[in-house]
């Protein structure tokens, strides 16, 4: 806490994605449309394709991610996640690298995608589930507690769950409103490990980690309305700008 008692909220660096996400819904089923996006995107060839009646993916390790592309009938997804296989950051190393410098690698990517390739569209939206090691649950509730001012978290608490969602109006398409969802928790995970010549798995302590889930994305509203195609870059850094302002503010009502 700073002089006045108020709490004195880390750099947003300090926070590390489980996942980044582009959802996009077009106004045709994309899963019938004949596209090579993710080698186009990534200039080779994914790792692992399937394509089954209503689903297809596309897979493959990039610039030291795993970059997934899906479609269905109704909706595009690109997902950006740690390789399967990651060693290099061991305190946490089911996440990606801090948040500041994997969200600007996704955008720059994204934008890329948005304006070359991506179909007519009604919505979009941006995902990540972000999270902050903390030393012990304590203090993973004092520093959730900084996040969420509106909420009282007394030292007996335990199971919060904060779930809120305070819309904004777009500035790059005007008349849109945007859904600015966020859940805030505290996490706890125990990691096990097999090693070789051991009988059984060796069982770490217990790490608490700070947690918020965002979902960004615009209202509904008329869903035949399509959205400006040169301004969607533009619209889905937008989208990100709000999420790292939840990252970097919390739950603040004017923010």
């Amino acid at each position: 806490m700073n002089a006045h008692g108020e709490h004195t909220l880390p750099a947003v660096a300090a926070w590390r994605p489980l996942y980044l996400r582009l959802i996009a819904f077009p106004t045709d089923p994309p899963i019938f449309k004949d596209q090579h996006w993710w080698q186009e995107l990534t200039g080779g060839k994914p790792e692992i394709s399937v394509n089954k009646k209503h689903t297809c993916e596309d897979k493959g390790e990039f610039k030291g991610d795993l970059l997934a592309l899906s479609c269905d009938l109704n909706r595009i997804t690109w997902n950006l996640t740690p390789p399967e296989e990651m060693d290099t950051i061991p305190e946490m190393p089911f996440a990606l690298k801090s948040f500041p410098e994997s969200i600007d690698h996704f955008t720059e990517l994204m934008s890329r995608w948005l304006l070359d390739s991506c179909p007519p569209i009604t919505r979009l939206g941006f995902a990540t589930h972000l999270m902050q090691k903390a030393d012990g649950w304590q203090k993973a509730y004092r520093l959730l507690q900084g996040y969420i001012p509106a909420v009282q978290i007394d030292d007996d608490a335990t199971d919060v769950l904060f779930r809120i969602n305070r819309k904004r109006d777009s500035s790059v398409m005007p008349g849109l409103r945007i859904n600015r969802l966020s859940t805030w928790s505290v996490a706890q995970i125990t990691v096990s490990s097999q090693v070789i010549g051991m009988p059984t798995k060796q069982k770490a302590p217990a790490e608490f980690f700070c947690s918020v889930e965002l979902d960004i994305n615009n209202d509904v509203g008329n869903d035949t309305e399509v959205l400006s195609h040169e301004a969607l870059p533009k619209f889905f850094s937008e989208l990100v700008r709000f999420g790292s302002e939840l990252a970097a503010k919390g739950d603040v009502p004017k923010c």
